[in-house]
């Protein structure tokens, strides 16, 4: 007779494939190979596949889970004068990562800044709870830890009532040599990232799932200074743009605000560019800021005496910024430039190392 080895894959969706391995079992008669063996499809009764044996007697058909709504597939082999029926239940193995509450969809990608986080979700049917889930493989960057679940030793995820969730942690950075794709709609570019999970079976058949997440570099804020405007950071975006750094620069030049009320608008353009990523499915926390003279004051208030500050900003940069207040004759200066531009009149004052700011 003859003896069926399913090869372990998990059929959970349309389009997910299995193979059949059949090996025959010689008798004192023995069997010739090249035989002649038929897979059909017991309820169309109708040959889905056919071949022969090899000589160590074994043969394989895949087969292919085409239709959702079915939850077992029946089929009849035969070879020679004898038949067997096989049933391959479909099975439902779910892993993704979390749903993104702007879009309603799973997250795709997130952002390098050292904080943001993305649930792995898994789902075990309770058919396969029987046998070993595993990470497989440490990702490549970033972190996976675990989170109402957790890990155990070895990788081995602790499934309760065939459910886990994993947690990756975003690494700090993604450097240069690693920046493989880019992403035209946020313009950044990001490195692709594999989380394998391995599940084995009680009867030692392994099965692997492969998820991608894409991890993006930190966006940059440009923050000019005092009387200046977007074209003070043109060249370095532009430096910045071709190693595909997001970049954005603000305008801060406007009216009479002092640096409070324009910290409020960098962090009005910092949640913008969040809402931004997240409208793609990228998850981020943090942004990067480099700032220029009043442009660095404006940064380091809304970091660390604002009391609308979001913790969105993961690494400030100031350049050529009055830390300790300006000169008089930085004073009077200021004063003639913000009169005759009629902007930046109370920041001009602010600057003075004088002013209580």
């Amino acid at each position: 007779g003859f003896g069926f080895k399913l090869v372990f894959i998990f059929i959970s969706c349309s389009g997910i494939g299995n193979t059949i391995c059949l090996s025959w079992k010689f008798s004192a008669n023995g069997l010739l190979w090249l035989s002649k063996v038929v897979l059909i499809d017991s309820s169309s009764n109708t040959t889905i596949s056919e071949g022969t044996l090899g000589e160590s007697g074994t043969i394989s058909f895949n087969v292919t889970h085409n239709v959702p709504q079915i939850k077992e597939y029946h089929y009849i082999v035969k070879a020679m004068n004898l038949s067997k029926e096989l049933t391959i239940p479909v099975v439902e193995m779910g892993i993704q990562f979390e749903i993104n509450p702007s879009t309603g969809e799973p997250f795709q990608g997130i952002v390098a800044d050292g904080k943001s986080t993305i649930e792995i979700q898994i789902n075990l049917d309770k058919s396969l709870t029987g046998g070993e889930l595993k990470l497989s493989t440490k990702p490549s960057i970033g972190e996976i830890k675990g989170s109402k679940n957790f890990l155990g030793t070895l990788g081995k995820i602790e499934l309760r009532d065939g459910k886990a969730i994993l947690e990756y942690i975003a690494p700090n950075y993604v450097k240069q040599d690693k920046v493989a794709s880019f992403n035209e709609n946020i313009s950044s570019g990001f490195t692709i990232v594999p989380i394998v999970l391995t599940y084995t079976a009680e009867d030692g058949t392994k099965k692997e799932f492969k998820l991608e997440l894409n991890v993006y570099r930190t966006p940059i804020m440009l923050v000019h200074g005092f009387t200046g405007d977007r074209t003070t950071w043109e060249r370095l975006s532009e430096h910045l743009r071709a190693k595909k750094y997001d970049t954005h620069i603000g305008e801060y030049y406007a009216l009479d605000h002092s640096i409070q009320a324009q910290s409020r608008m960098l962090k009005q353009n910092i949640q913008d560019k969040i809402q931004n990523y997240s409208n793609n499915n990228i998850k981020m926390t943090r942004v990067d800021i480099v700032a220029h003279s009043m442009g660095g004051l404006i940064s380091r208030f809304y970091i660390n005496g604002a009391p609308y500050y979001s913790n969105d900003v993961r690494k400030l940069i100031m350049v050529g910024t009055p830390n300790h207040g300006c000169s008089w004759p930085d004073l009077l200066a200021g004063r003639i430039s913000s009169y005759f531009g009629s902007k930046h009149q109370e920041a001009a004052e602010q600057l003075y190392q004088n002013n209580p700011f």
